[in-house]
């Protein structure tokens, strides 16, 4: 899947999280964490973001109203994404909560990475 971001705008991503092609509650998450990797610096491993936000540090980036029916919203503006150039970057969502507070890769239905071209 690929969502455009662009640098000097107001975005919005809408994520739907399933299981077995239901939505999926994840009301009882923590935290959600969206990490970017480069695929130009690290293009086999993807193991040092260069880039991530979460839903507690940068809460007004996220609208988890709907999580509980498996919507996310996030919402970078161009101060989030300053750091950033045009590129495309693989980006994973980790999901964290009592269960899980390392973190878990979200892998059902968004795929472990998914593609974000970021432009002016």
């Amino acid at each position: 899947m690929a969502e455009y971001v662009y640098t000097q705008n107001d975005n919005e991503l809408i994520l739907e999280f399933q299981e077995d092609g239901a939505a999926k509650d994840l009301s009882a998450a923590t935290k959600v964490e969206i990490q970017l990797f480069s695929l130009k610096s690290d293009p086999a491993n993807k193991t040092a973001a260069v880039a991530s936000w979460d839903s507690v540090a940068d809460a007004a980036l996220f609208d988890l109203s709907g999580i509980a029916t498996g919507k996310l919203v996030f919402k970078p503006d161009a101060t989030a994404l300053a750091s950033l150039t045009a590129l495309t970057y693989y980006g994973r969502l980790v999901v964290y909560s009592t269960d899980y507070p390392a973190g878990i890769v979200w892998t059902k239905s968004l795929g472990d990475l998914f593609a974000v071209i970021i432009g002016a």
